[in-house]
């Protein structure tokens, strides 16, 4: 955020997501950490609305994200991140990912949005969780 922009909200969930990666729940976390985030600082994305036609986000379906827009199905827009259906409404939900692939698809997905509104300035929870992975990971380390 900029100097003397209070964002106590952003503050708190920030600990929370701290809290989570010390427990252990490192992709969820860092996922709706950066969902959440973008949506504080107004670059909030509907991923359970579809861009072009607002129709409802179908679970089975197919989408891409348009940087600036949102997530259109894959038949209305043939560049960006594909992610299924399933993943856009956990992220909307803020629910646990299945699977690696949906972790993955949340990534890659997450990371674009982020590109689009950092404007090439680094995001430090990457930085935060790999510090963490790696205290955990020493020998004779003890998690807290």
């Amino acid at each position: 955020t900029v100097r003397h922009d209070a964002q106590p909200e952003l503050f708190d969930l920030y600990a929370a997501t701290l809290a989570a990666l010390v427990g252990g729940v490192l992709e969820d976390a860092l996922r709706h950490f950066e969902k959440r985030l973008l949506d504080l600082i107004g670059y909030g994305v509907d991923f359970a609305t579809e861009a072009d036609t607002g129709q409802p986000v179908r679970a089975e379906a197919q989408y891409r994200f348009r940087a600036g827009s949102g997530v259109v199905t894959v038949a209305a827009e043939h560049a960006g991140t594909l992610v299924s259906g399933r993943v856009l409404l956990g992220l909307a939900r803020g629910a646990a990912f299945a699977d690696e692939a949906d972790q993955r698809q949340a990534r890659a997905l997450m990371r674009a949005a982020l590109d689009h509104c950092l404007e090439g300035r680094e995001l430090r929870t990457r930085t935060v969780a790999r510090s963490l992975r790696r205290h955990e990971q020493r020998p004779g380390g003890q998690q807290t």
